[in-house]
């Protein structure tokens, strides 16, 4: 069996940090060592920690803390990172900020490096930051990177952009732990506990607040719909942006709090912050809101189907393999507040057995083709081919 090191700037517990877990659980199934190498564990709003990094040791899998993947400097932390990944067989990134790091440390140590891509790029900086980090990324990836696998077609195509093709990028959906759905009748009991009218039609958005996931134009669309005044309530679900893009994700949502104000809709919108129940306001809810920007493949929108909703979500990333909007939900352009307006108008006057039964083949979908136990064991396949190649190499 093989040791794989996988590195993960920002150990938190959005979608690419759960990811994670998820393979490194898959790979140790399989019987081979994993180390986790991580930046700093980022903490809430009153100091406590947001992080993968218990539930990993729980999962008997080493990790190891590298403070310099937190903001990784071409040399110092990919040299950082060789040390603490000495002995891997071969490495895996998972955040872009430290995938260039992973690939160039796998060069250092003379193996293999995978790259888990789980979103579009996007590069931040001021005036010629981004520019060179794309120029960095795209050239460290191009020439180096053994294998890159990418959640959807969307993100593959950047890739191919960048300059990898054939066997070296492949496509590979995230999935999720698929629970068993909720007796039908809990629903009334859970809106009472969560302090929610039964009467209301519930819209539910869970994701970090950040301009990639277009809660502003949620918000727009939400109040052009005249959803305030139709019993409609929208929950966001969800807190701002650890690490470099901190400052910016508070000011959006500051924004986004101006804005539920000036377009009086302050009575029908609230904002929940990061939450551990995000299972039980899901079976609360009524339709799930994903109106992203950009995406890989978002979890969220796997969640919402799992738990039996309805999702209108935009067309950044294409829809989930077999999906087919009038059986799961609209797929808008990304961008279009009007789109966005007429999904939720539609969804505020249609019938609750309407939307049951939507939920229902939402929640077959995911059963059929993302359950994480079938989706960790193609990541695993993909790992475990990689090191045969390299061991095939070295016989010749």
């Amino acid at each position: 069996m093989a040791t794989v090191a996988m590195t993960i700037a920002v150990p938190d517990l959005t979608g690419a940090a759960r990811m994670l877990v998820n393979y490194a659980v898959a790979l140790r199934r399989r019987g081979h060592d994993v180390v986790v190498l991580h930046g700093p564990v980022p903490v809430d709003d009153d100091g406590r920690p947001q992080t993968i990094v218990d539930g990993l040791a729980a999962n008997d899998v080493t990790t190891r803390l590298v403070p310099r993947l937190r903001r990784p400097l071409p040399g110092l932390a990919e040299r950082d990172v060789a040390r603490a990944a000495d002995g891997a067989d071969t490495i895996v990134g998972f955040n872009q900020r430290d995938r260039a790091t992973a690939v160039r440390a796998g060069e250092r140590l003379g193996i293999p490096s995978v790259l888990a891509i789980q979103n579009q790029h996007r590069f931040w900086g001021p005036g010629p930051v981004p520019a060179i980090k794309r120029r960095y990324y795209r050239r460290t990836v191009s020439r180096s990177a053994t294998l890159s696998v990418c959640t959807s077609p969307a993100v593959e195509e950047e890739l191919v952009d960048m300059g990898v093709t054939g066997s070296r990028c492949v496509v590979l959906p995230n999935g999720i732990e698929i629970n068993r759905p909720r007796p039908e009748g809990e629903r009334a009991e859970l809106r009472r506990s969560l302090g929610l009218d039964p009467g209301e039609r519930i819209f539910v958005n869970v994701g970090r607040l950040d301009v990639q996931k277009a809660q502003d134009l949620l918000i727009e669309a939400w109040a052009a719909a005249g959803a305030a005044d139709r019993r409609g309530r929208l929950l966001l679900v969800g807190t701002t942006t650890e690490g470099a893009q901190a400052a910016a994700s508070q000011a959006f949502r500051h924004d986004l709090v101006r804005r539920v104000d000036a377009l009086d809709v302050d009575g029908s919108v609230e904002f929940l912050g990061w939450r551990s129940d995000v299972d039980r306001l899901l079976a609360a809810a009524d339709v799930s809101v994903h109106p992203a920007r950009w995406e890989g493949w978002p979890l969220a929108v796997l969640e919402a189907m799992a738990a039996g909703l309805p999702v209108i979500m935009s067309d950044c990333t294409g829809a989930p393999d077999g999906h087919d909007p009038a059986r799961n939900g609209p797929v808008v352009p990304t961008g279009d507040v009007e789109a966005l307006t007429a999904a939720i108008d539609d969804f505020l006057d249609r019938a609750d057995d309407e939307l049951r039964a939507m939920g229902s083949a939402c929640r077959r979908l995911v059963e059929e083709r993302y359950d994480i136990d079938r989706i960790g064991d193609r990541f695993v396949d993909l790992v475990e081919g990689v090191l045969a190649d390299r061991a095939e190499a070295k016989v010749r």
